[in-house]
């Protein structure tokens, strides 16, 4: 593949959930791993310069003073606010720990909040990441990039629906709700939508804000159609699952899958086309980066064409697969008609005592296979043409005794730091040394495809 020869492996345990759907793993199992070292031909001749965003210098676009997208050939690009070549490299998470030890660690280490952050934004710049994804300070990142000479680029999380939800169970504690995706079919939503998108207009003008997240895994995906075709009578994704049916001419136990997706991808429309116009009303600047999609929902054909229309760059989070899939990468070059990003992705070291029961991530051995297994992925990531860039999913380790953690983030090595602060070198200096490189593997990728 890619004048690529195999010759590493690392071992890992594979996640899954058994019948009381329980998280559960596998034995250990030998998965492969490609290199740069493996990469016939691939030679660095000249040094590719960088500017405070991580941009390449040596080729540009058009000066906007803000983040956008073109397609130039047969990949997508990203350019800079300063009109220089950009690709999205970051980490998600990036804010303080909540648990005794964390603060703790903190206070003993950095001594204020203000002072961890710009300590952090030095670890996160000398290493290679210009960005924090989702659940992120974005004040913090705000402030400091006030004075900074590189700044942090941020995006938003913005968490839409589930701010609709949170008022409708707080205004109307006896309505009855199918499922979280159903109040996107609320004739009330788009106004609640337009209120709540209004705080954004105070990002409008930040270049460097890369873009907004509007909610985090909805769940638009085939198995929610049982939740609302048995909704109480007044659910809105129930009458419009009727509808749905009727116009077919079938009943509810005759849909097949393909028609299950085509209805969920009804609703996802609705939901993308209310945030959507709402949001660009408010801030005509930034990219919208959808809801970063999960599960089934990134296989949904229909869901992938109706997101085209009005999403700018699809934000994916990755689980259940080693790397991307010749699969997914070619379901996505067909139907998905703008750019992606991965969003989150990890794995966890076994050799940290940690437990590694939540979560979605692979286990490792080590930190070296963490590290293995971060240049295996984002190799496949940089040779597709239609991504532009990563969230590595994320900043701190999960701490067992973090009393607001979670069920999914408990007791789990996903960091590229301890709980203490600590950073995993090793893994840390095979994601500087590939960052590094990042612009040069594209320009041999892009030779040899």
């Amino acid at each position: 593949m890619l004048g690529q020869v195999l010759k590493d492996s690392v071992q890992t345990k594979i996640w899954s959930r058994n019948a009381k759907r329980d998280i559960v793993f596998s034995d250990w199992v030998n998965m492969p791993v490609r290199k740069i070292s493996h990469l016939e031909g691939f030679s660095i001749l000249d040094t590719i310069k960088v500017n405070r965003y991580g941009s390449r210098t040596d080729l540009y676009g058009n000066k906007t003073g803000f983040f956008y997208k073109k397609k130039i050939g047969n990949r997508w690009t990203l350019f800079d606010p300063l009109g220089e070549i950009y690709y999205e490299v970051g980490v998600t998470s990036l804010r303080t720990g909540k648990s005794p030890l964390n603060k703790l660690a903190l206070t003993t280490q950095f001594g204020t909040e203000p002072q961890w952050f710009s300590s952090t934004a030095s670890l996160l710049l000398d290493n290679g990441f210009h960005s924090m994804g989702s659940w992120s300070d974005v004040l913090a990142a705000r402030e400091y990039n006030k004075s900074a000479v590189d700044p942090i680029v941020y995006s938003t999380q913005l968490s839409v629906l589930n701010a609709f939800n949170a008022f409708i169970r707080k205004e109307f504690p006896e309505r009855k709700i199918s499922n979280i995706i159903s109040l996107a079919l609320d004739p009330t939503f788009p106004a609640f939508c337009e209120k709540h998108l209004m705080e954004q207009a105070k990002f409008k003008d930040d270049p460097h804000l890369f873009g907004h997240f509007s909610d985090n895994e909805l769940p638009f995906l085939i198995s929610t159609w049982e939740s609302i075709i048995s909704a109480d009578s007044t659910d809105f994704a129930l009458i419009a699952a009727m509808h749905f049916l009727d116009s077919l001419k079938i009943n509810k136990m005759d849909i097949t899958k393909a028609q299950k997706e085509v209805f969920i991808a009804s609703i996802a429309e609705t939901y993308f086309k209310v945030v959507s116009s709402s949001l660009k009303r408010v801030d005509p600047n930034h990219l919208y980066l959808g809801c970063r999609i999960h599960s089934s929902a990134k296989e949904n054909i229909a869901l992938l064409q109706v997101a085209s229309k009005y999403v700018d760059i699809m934000s994916i989070n990755y689980y259940g697969y080693w790397d991307l899939t010749e699969k997914l990468a070619t379901l996505w070059s067909k139907y998905l008609q703008i750019p992606f990003f991965i969003t989150e992705f990890y794995t966890k070291g076994d050799d940290v005592g940690m437990g590694n029961i939540s979560g979605a991530g692979w286990i490792v051995r080590n930190q070296k296979d963490r590290a293995a297994h971060y240049e295996n992925f984002v190799l496949k990531l940089l040779s597709n043409k239609q991504c532009v860039g990563w969230h590595w999913f994320r900043y701190q380790d999960n701490d067992p005794a973090d009393p607001s953690a979670d069920p999914s983030n408990k007791d789990a090595n996903k960091g590229i730091v301890n709980t203490s602060y600590q950073p995993y070198l090793v893994l840390l200096g095979k994601m500087k040394e590939i960052h590094s490189l990042k612009f040069h593997l594209i320009d041999y990728f892009d030779k040899k495809l």
